[in-house]
């Protein structure tokens, strides 16, 4: 998902792109056909929108309209595409991660032109988070191999993905020995953006901070609360929303130390959430499940 109000873009895989528009509660939904030149659709995997400017990735491309999505430009033709995102105050600035690949790749002039970053591992099936509070710094997290069997990773670049600022040391760091445990949301604090959070999928150790900017981690305790993803308020700083794996709403506060139940969600499939975001203006959260969006109303 990649929200520019009022609108709400949906990277929804086979079913494509889709815009939603919340400024009200009406939530009308439009699809944006992405065409590709040897078939008529492709499956979108991630997508980043400035107004007009919409940018996706395919399994196969990168591509861009400059018009709400009528028109499309092939910028990138590789195989194998995947997260891709726009650093903050520089939408000109992408960066994306090709599967299966010891690197991530960036352009500094709308995907004129490309170059990469080498990484000591091929990445796969990424999520990138772009650090809203530090210029030029995204984190990037997954799973090669896949959920289970494979090795979680997390890492940080900087200068719009020229350098690899830090590795993280996923076993000793964060206690994860293979891809059942890995990071699943990353959140920022606006007051000291050398502290980050992260929610990994470790039983009863699922919340991890840093105070220094990622270069080490400590746990922090939340008794029997085990949580599955979250995000920043976009309102208030040290305020988060977060679910846990029974599917609890909860608005966390005080560094992660006071936290008050919302309420239960269902789901409409197994899967649960698979991203959360806050809005700003309607106080809305915005949840992504495995079949639609949900949005819930925030009391002020």
């Amino acid at each position: 998902m990649d929200l520019d109000y009022p609108y709400l873009y949906v990277a929804a895989w086979r079913d494509g792109l889709w815009r939603i528009d919340i400024s009200d509660d009406n939530f009308d939904t439009t699809y944006i056909q992405v065409m590709d030149p040897s078939e008529s659709f492709s499956e979108v995997y991630d997508v980043t929108a400035e107004g007009d400017d919409i940018i996706v990735s395919t399994l196969t491309r990168v591509w861009r309209s400059e018009d709400g999505g009528n028109n499309w430009t092939n910028i990138v033709d590789n195989n194998a595409l995947l997260g891709i995102d726009r650093f903050t105050g520089h939408p000109e600035k992408i960066i994306y991660d090709r599967n299966s690949y010891p690197f991530v790749c960036y352009s500094e002039d709308n995907g004129d032109t490309w170059d990469s970053t080498q990484t000591s591992f091929p990445t796969a099936d990424s999520f990138i988070r772009i650090h809203p509070f530090k210029e030029g710094e995204a984190w990037i997290y997954g799973i090669t191999g896949g959920v289970g069997f494979g090795n979680p990773y997390l890492f940080c670049v900087d200068s719009c993905g020229k350098h690899i600022k830090l590795e993280v040391d996923m076993f000793n760091d964060l206690y994860c020995e293979d891809g059942i445990n890995h990071v699943n949301s990353i959140v920022f604090d606006p007051d000291n953006p050398e502290n980050i959070f992260l929610c990994v999928t470790v039983p009863e150790k699922t919340i991890f901070k840093s105070e220094n900017g990622g270069f080490s981690w400590q746990e922090v305790f939340l008794d029997t609360l085990e949580i599955k993803i979250m995000c920043n308020d976009a309102f208030q700083t040290d305020k988060f929303y977060a679910i846990s794996y029974n599917r609890k709403l909860y608005c966390i506060t005080e560094n992660f130390q006071t936290y008050q139940l919302l309420g239960k969600l269902s789901f409409s499939s197994g899967e649960g959430p698979l991203d959360i975001i806050h809005d700003p203006v309607r106080n809305l959260l915005l949840i992504n499940e495995s079949n639609g969006i949900q949005a819930i109303k925030l009391n002020d």
